[in-house]
């Protein structure tokens, strides 16, 4: 499933540096959950979510396809 990290990391100007340091990780690790080299687990979306003040769910794309 693909995420919106990158997003918003770019709209609020930070680097992945930054990010990594709000997260309490690396930015090589911030860098493979954006570009889904990592699976994002539902503990890094409430991590990212509360650094970006937005909710889980904002930060997944919605399937391609037909809605039901």
């Amino acid at each position: 499933m693909s995420n919106r990290i990158r997003y918003f990391r770019k709209e609020r100007g930070w680097t992945l540096a930054q990010v990594a340091a709000r997260l309490g990780t690396t930015p090589q690790t911030v860098s493979r959950l954006e570009t889904e080299m990592m699976t994002v687990s539902t503990d890094w979306l409430q991590r990212f979510a509360a650094a970006f003040g937005v909710h889980m769910a904002d930060l997944l794309e919605p399937p391609e396809g037909r809605e039901i």
